[in-house]
């Protein structure tokens, strides 16, 4: 596996992404704390609700990351007020957690294991966690592409129509659309995903791959159309900004 810096956790807070990379370094893990702010949620609505920091290690210090995690959050259960959510938790919504680790994060984790644990009910610690064979087969499986597959596809049809009305028109109107049909396709195509154990897989599979790839190519073709109806006719267009 090729060592790279990736994303370990994604944090709204700088603080508490701070907080953690200090102590990751007290185990010799380096990371980096990056503002990666979702642009394009922020330019269509105004504000993101996502995460908008990262902080990054070495993919090869990723399993050392989550036995740090998952040994420091052991410790900290125990002293946990009781009026804590999960303690109104059904056995059934407890075992869910345990089931779906990556979903709640090490320390509600840790915390449904230790009451569960209390309620008599035990799990082999392999068959458990983050770094299970369950959760690392669950994580990797391939997310169903058709709704982004539909969307690249009515983006670009529309890139088509506003081509074909800008040169019956000759009344010039860029298509940013565009950028949007390019951003779902190429999503579709490379988009990766970092497992628990530093492993990055493929998003989607190699069907909807090649079907992204081959819309992201179509819209560089429409693309290089536009700006060449632009460079060649602009003369003869009347000029709209909309």
């Amino acid at each position: 596996m090729k060592d790279e810096l990736l994303t370990f956790q994604r944090f709204s807070d700088p603080g508490l992404a701070a907080k953690l990379a200090e102590k990751l370094a007290e185990t010799g893990i380096n990371a980096i704390i990056v503002n990666e702010g979702p642009a394009l949620d922020t330019f269509i609505i105004g504000t993101s609700s996502m995460p908008d920091y990262s902080l990054k290690i070495l993919s090869s210090d990723f399993v050392k990351a989550q036995h740090y995690l998952e040994d420091y959050y052991s410790k900290e259960v125990g002293e946990v007020d009781a009026d804590y959510y999960l303690f109104s938790f059904t056995e059934e919504e407890l075992l869910d957690i345990m089931n779906n680790p990556s979903e709640w994060g090490p320390f509600d984790f840790q915390l449904a294991k230790k009451i569960l644990k209390d309620k008599g009910i035990t799990f082999k610690e392999a068959e458990v966690g983050v770094l299970s064979s369950a959760n690392i087969t669950r994580q990797a499986k391939k997310e169903n592409g058709r709704g982004l597959i539909i969307i690249a596809y009515i983006f670009t049809i529309f890139v088509a129509l506003a081509i074909l009305l800008m040169f019956i028109n000759k009344q010039y109107n860029f298509p940013y659309s565009i950028f949007l049909a390019m951003l779902a396709s190429s999503q579709l195509a490379w988009g990766k995903k970092t497992l628990p154990n530093g492993e990055q897989v493929w998003v989607f599979n190699e069907k909807e791959r090649i079907t992204g790839k081959n819309l992201f190519f179509t819209c560089l073709v429409l693309l290089a159309v536009t700006v060449l109806m632009i460079l060649l006719f602009t003369v003869d267009f009347a000029f709209a900004f909309v």
